[in-house]
């Protein structure tokens, strides 16, 4: 893949700009959602363990690297390796697969040349859920209410200034002080009476963003060099809070030939990213802004009559109450040296530092909010500030030869080197209370007594060892085998070392003499099949533990302790207690092997196809030991005790033509799919549903199967006692569930695989598969492309307000249009059940009459533009003028939407996550030269 399929686009990161582009390179959301700074996941043809999604080895320019620090526009071309035996040669990370990205690099006797360009966005919120009226909401809480057995919530005088705020705002005011109190009426039990949908109040309508990069390359007879230089800047959509993302940075290769023998290259990079966004408001909160937008009621006030924010609106908490600061600097240097003696045989030397410095500043502040007497009153918040300190060095080198001999129709190529790789991080953390001058966060400028600080620090290291050999005959038979020898610090020193080896043969059917016949029909046709093993590390270093293999003594200070030693005084000692856990003095490597068989073809001319079909293998995974007595008093060592098994296929075709009158298209579709399942987990003893067991598809999800709503007492006196899922009366507009043990009653069971209860697999969150489809058309300069990406089906099973609406009680539930379509005695078909404000939780469990399908096909990006003939420009100096207009995410097709408002990919955890955004850009591309 090269860059053009990459640039011009306003996204943040490249695994923004590569979601959907490579089959099986699964590229999804976090967390993060669509904030500014937010990263992607990586993960390369499914689980790398039990549940778990372990990224790929990212090698820019031959170093590791992570995928967010890279700039889009400094790359030349990615490309991705996916079986064992082709990343074996890449060391003890490799084993996940690997991305190899090579940046520019410049081009020899070419004079100097200066490219730039910029992209300008303006980004809107995108599938941000939308809350009823005030009216709405007060009369759906009063009917929560009252079928839960108690009166209306809302009163008739609140309902009437409720509709006459609806009716008339300019004239009716928002809200009433607050009886006998210093505070405007918003909650119970005076309550507001304005009308507002929260989520159009914090989130902006639009926000602008940009990008700019200026790059000079050429060379001489000798060398050659690349200088890119970027900034790019992301403003967030809070509509109060300022939030935004910018990032800088710089690069320089120089690449020299010195003589026959050898060459050098050195390779440096400098970036800064700087991310600024609000204190996420604490337990306020809940410690994210999108728990709590949901769940303001739409009758509190925004701008209390007084002219002031009053303050249950959250607005001043969120504008004002404390930020998050956070810089990171990454600098890396990278040099190569390359020895040629004689013909066929070449030495290597190369050695990468890098040096990560972050720092993060985060306060908590006073705000000023409204009262009747007072629009801009001081909240007693107690102001805080915490900082941090992280710097991490990492080196690795490598050195290798290669030797390669052709004699006649026979090609050797052998090759043999080592890796060492050594990564240190330390922390310095500190923070304390009660700020001299809020504006002025400082640690020094604080008088509290809540002091803290703390300087944890790490590392690890790895070496490999390794060698392969490659072999063809006339380019149509080819065999290949690797051998490595691998140890890491993660384990103890007995286990640390491993031999590994993986081997593949490839057949080129199309230059067989038998074929000849064929080969204007099929010019190409390829067939391979590897298989191999290696060692995989990444769940220690994913989790961050370093020294698994370490039991360690707990230590605290004398406050933490009950125990007085002077009873005169009340004095008590820092004391150090048990560590928490047993250590196994066996742990080692996972050991991930994989089968791989595939076929690459050309076909018609202008058709490509690329299939590959693999299974992975993955033993010796990390799980707890069998269960030990409880009279133990400690927990079960982590052990190599498990293992699952991934099966999947992958595959990209392509079409390209260009016709007699200059016109080209092209279209390319790539497709993945995998599935998991479990075939060993010793710490799961007891075969739990709620953990995995042998035979467990990973992803599944158990729960109960729905049969429907109950529309009458006689069918819930009729029907299978659910009195298990919830001790209160059932009535009709409740869920009835399915007595699969037919034992007369719905229950939980033990919760196993002998006894599950009612429960069974009703779905599965793994996507059935991934696609990408990309059209593309150029004429006479004028380029037209559009990029569709999706999943097929997934499960996801909903379980908070967001979706169920009434939920987890009066403050944590939110009203929107899509509860409308609930069951009432007048609306016995409706999607919902009945809401009750006590005993809702008793429908909104697991079931499979409410798995949201998260499929979608998306519109990820259109683009429109034109480039200039170079004729028209020439005399100007400047070559390749283009400008165009471009989209992301114009929309999305998705079966979600008919009952919530969160997209699909947003679908994970409880929804409660920072929308994505719909981005509309322009910009201009241009050579000088």
């Amino acid at each position: 893949m090269t860059s053009k399929n990459l640039v011009d686009r306003p996204v943040a990161t490249l695994g923004d700009a590569l979601q959907g582009l490579m089959a099986n390179l699964n590229v999804t959301t976090n967390g993060g959602g669509g904030a500014p700074g937010a990263t992607k996941s990586i993960n390369v043809r499914g689980f790398t363990g039990m549940s778990s999604l372990a990224g790929p080895l990212i090698l820019v320019d031959g170093v590791e690297t992570d995928i967010n620090n890279v700039n889009v526009n400094d790359i030349e071309s990615i490309s991705l390796l996916k079986d064992i035996a082709s990343t074996a040669i890449y060391g003890s990370r490799a084993p996940n697969g690997v991305l190899l990205i090579t940046t520019k690099q410049g081009t020899k006797n070419q004079d100097a040349r200066f490219s730039y360009n910029n992209n300008f966005s303006y980004a809107q919120p995108l599938n941000a859920p939308t809350m009823s009226n005030s009216l709405v909401w007060a009369n759906t809480i009063n009917e929560a209410y009252t079928n839960a057995g108690l009166a209306p919530y809302i009163g008739d005088a609140v309902l009437q200034r409720i509709k006459n705020y609806i009716a008339n705002p300019a004239t009716t005011p928002n809200t009433i002080p607050t009886l006998g109190g210093n505070r405007w009426a918003s909650y119970d039990p005076d309550f507001g009476n304005a009308n507002n949908d929260w989520f159009k109040i914090f989130l902006k309508d639009w926000a602008a963003s940009s990008s700019h990069n200026l790059s000079i390359d050429g060379g001489g007879d000798k060398v050659s060099y690349f200088v890119g230089l970027g900034t790019s800047n992301r403003t967030g959509m809070y509509r109060y809070a300022s939030d935004g993302y910018d990032r800088k940075n710089v690069r320089a290769n120089i690449n020299a030939t010195i003589n026959k023998y050898l060459s050098f290259s050195l390779k440096t990079s400098f970036e800064q990213e700087n991310n600024n966004y609000p204190f996420n408001g604490g337990g306020t909160t809940g410690g994210n802004w999108f728990h709590e937008i949901a769940r303001i009621w739409p009758i509190v006030p925004l701008i209390a009559p007084n002219g002031g924010y009053e303050d249950a609106s959250r607005v001043p908490l969120n504008e004002n109450g404390g930020r998050n600061i956070e810089k990171q600097d990454l600098a890396r240097i990278n040099a190569d040296i390359t020895f040629k003696p004689f013909d066929g045989f070449s030495l290597t030397g190369r050695y990468n530092y890098d040096f990560n410095d972050s720092n993060g500043s985060y306060s908590v502040l006073p705000y000023k909010y409204s009262t009747p007497q007072n629009p801009e009153v001081l909240s007693t918040t107690t102001s805080s500030i915490s900082k941090r300190h992280t710097s991490v060095s990492y080196y690795v080198y490598n050195v290798f030869a290669n030797y390669e001999k052709q004699l006649g129709d026979h090609y050797f190529k052998a090759q043999a080197g080592f890796q060492t790789e050594k990564r240190t991080i330390s922390n310095l953390n500190g923070s304390n209370i009660n700020l001299f001058n809020p504006l002025q966060p400082s640690l020094s400028l604080t008088y509290g007594d809540a002091r803290s600080v703390s300087d944890p620090s790490s590392a690890f290291a790895t070496n490999t060892n390794m060698g392969r050999i490659n072999y063809n005959y006339k380019e149509k038979y080819l065999a290949e085998g690797n051998v490595s020898y691998m140890g890491t610090s993660l384990y103890p020193e007995d286990t640390r070392y491993n031999w590994f080896s993986s081997g593949s043969v490839g057949w080129v059917l199309s230059k067989e003499n038998f074929f000849k016949s064929l080969l204007n029909t099929f010019s190409n046709v390829k067939f391979r099949a590897s298989y191999g093993g290696s060692g995989d590390v990444s769940g220690s270093i994913g989790s961050g533990d370093y020294y698994p293999y370490f039991s360690n003594l707990v230590t605290a200070a004398p406050t933490s302790s009950s125990w007085i030693f002077n009873p005169a005084s009340g004095a008590r000692e820092p004391f150090v207690r048990q560590p928490g856990l047993l250590i196994s003095p066996t742990l080692s490597w996972a050991k991930p092997s994989m089968l791989n068989i595939g076929a690459d073809i050309n076909f018609l001319t202008h058709f490509s196809l690329t299939f590959d079909w693999y299974r992975r293998n993955i033993t010796h995974q990390y799980t707890n030991s069998r269960d030990y007595p409880t009279t133990l008093g400690i927990s079960a060592p982590t052990v190599n005790a498990a293992a699952s098994v991934t099966k999947g296929f992958d595959f990209t075709l392509g079409w390209n033509r260009t016709f007699d009158n200059q016109l080209n298209l092209n279209a390319r579709l790539n497709v993945g799919r995998y599935t998991g399942v479990i075939t060993q987990n010793d710490g799961n003893s007891t075969n739990s549903i709620n953990s995995n067991y042998v035979g467990r598809p990973i992803g599944a999800i158990w729960g109960f199967e729905t049969v429907g709503k109950f529309q009458s007492p006689q069918q819930i006196t009729s029907s299978p006692s659910q009195s298990e899922i919830s001790g209160a009366t059932w009535q009709p507009g409740d869920i009835q569930y399915a007595d699969l043990n037919n034992d007369g009653k719905i229950g939980y069971g033990r919760q196993n695989l002998a006894d599950p209860g009612d429960q069974k697999i009703i779905g599965n969150s793994i996507p059935d598969f991934t696609y990408g489809f990309n059209l593309g058309a150029n004429w006479k300069g004028i380029d037209l492309s559009v990029f569709v990406q999706g999943i097929g089906h997934a499960d996801y099973a909903p379980n908070s307000n967001y979706f169920w609406g009434i939920a987890g009680g009066l403050y944590q539930s939110t009203v929107t249009p899509k509860l409308e379509d609930r069951w009432t005695p007048t609306n016995t078909a409706g999607y919902f059940p009945r809401i009750d404000i006590n005993n809702g939780g008793r429908n909104q469990i697991t079931q499979s009459g409410y798995l949201l399908n998260r499929a979608y096909m998306r519109v990820k990006n259109a683009q429109i533009g034109y480039t200039f003939a170079d004729k028209l420009t020439k005399k100007y100096h400047v070559s390749g003028l283009r400008l165009y207009l471009s989209a992301d995410n114009l929309f999305t097709i998705s079966g979600v939407f008919k009952h919530q408002y969160v997209d699909p990919e947003l679908l994970q955890s409880d929804q409660k996550i920072y929308p994505l955004q719909r981005t509309f850009s322009f910009g201009v591309r241009v050579n000088i030269q």
